[in-house]
């Protein structure tokens, strides 16, 4: 693919160019490079994958059968019955149990391919990111796709529902979405008395549980079975309006929390608040769209993106290991 602005066909309205004999992509072609891509990335990719969730948003959105089966260029009504019965699977519970998720590594190699080499207007289109979002998040995709939009307009009991009525949707990196660049540095880093903010699962709280002899978890939601994990304490808060006193604990670590709040200028105070030595925050290096595979209300593609939250702190440093680690040494009291 090539920008058409390098090619003498540019006044042509073909969105797909050869960067090597300088002509239109067929449909053929579209399909090779796609397919190479997602070989790069380790999973198969085969165009019927998308044909379930594209009728699905088509008629969801008030499109008509017989519009859908021109564009999709479908003769028979058996085609039609094939795709779009998958709407009918919406109120069934979403088998994702045997499902493998893939590892925080791939999905950062996804989100590289769909932010940087999909063209924005497709990128940003419904009709596009739907049957992606449907086939990675089943029947809660529509939660995600309409998030950005509501999200700063709920209320903290509202905003805490979604988070507790997505279930294993908001699962898709598997266990955490810690990279293990991130994570051993965040065990190099953690000494003494640890929180970490927005524990999710347990999944770091375990792995502080080896460096460390406190640690505490706390989330807005907590999931059953947490609360009898030896050696860690559990405690349900919200990270805007944290529970515990000035400077209580020697590290406090947030990992892939706070692009999800609503006020992150209060949410960055409060962690610094009950910080006595240092401060240790992970959060996405990713691009800002509306359609995504998560909930996430603000976005950090760059470092100043951060920067412009966080400020410059004496002795901070900000460490691009796939995602952004940011450590911040808090002043004496």
């Amino acid at each position: 693919m090539a920008s058409s602005t390098s090619f003498p066909t540019r006044e042509r309205d073909w969105l797909w160019l050869s960067s090597t004999n300088k002509r239109r992509l067929t449909p053929n072609g579209v399909y090779q490079m796609a397919r190479r891509r997602a070989r790069r990335l380790g999973f198969h990719l085969h165009p019927h994958m998308l044909w379930h969730g594209f009728a699905d948003a088509w008629l969801s959105a008030g499109g008509s059968e017989t519009d859908l089966m021109e564009i999709a260029g479908w003769k028979s009504r058996q085609m039609l019955n094939r795709y779009a019965s998958v709407r009918t699977a919406d109120s069934a519970p979403c088998a994702r149990d045997d499902v493998a998720m893939p590892s925080r590594t791939t999905a950062l190699r996804v989100r590289n391919l769909l932010d940087n080499w999909l063209p924005p207007a497709m990128r940003e289109s419904r009709l596009v990111m739907a049957p992606l979002l449907r086939l990675a998040l089943g029947p809660q995709w529509r939660t995600f796709a309409d998030f950005k939009a509501q999200g700063f307009a709920l209320t903290p009991d509202q905003f805490a529902a979604v988070y507790a009525g997505i279930g294993s949707a908001g699962e898709v990196q598997g266990e955490t979405d810690l990279n293990p660049a991130c994570t051993d540095a965040i065990l190099e880093y953690a000494h003494g008395r640890v929180l970490d903010v927005g524990c999710g699962r347990g999944y770091l709280v375990d792995r502080l549980a080896e460096v460390s002899t406190d640690v505490t978890g706390c989330d807005i939601v907590l999931y059953d079975g947490m609360a009898h994990r030896e050696g860690v304490t559990f405690k349900q808060a919200d990270v805007e309006a944290l529970p515990f006193s000035d400077g209580e604990f020697d590290t406090v670590v947030c990992t892939h929390t706070l692009e999800h709040v609503r006020r992150l200028d209060v949410a960055l105070s409060e962690l610094r608040r009950v910080a006595r030595h240092q401060l240790i925050v992970v959060v996405p290096r990713e691009r800002p769209y509306r359609y995504s595979f998560n909930l996430h209300l603000h976005f950090f593609p760059h470092a100043w993106s951060w920067q412009s939250v966080a400020g410059v702190a004496p002795g901070a440093t900000l460490t691009d290991l796939g995602d952004w680690l940011y450590v911040e040494p808090q002043p004496a009291a």
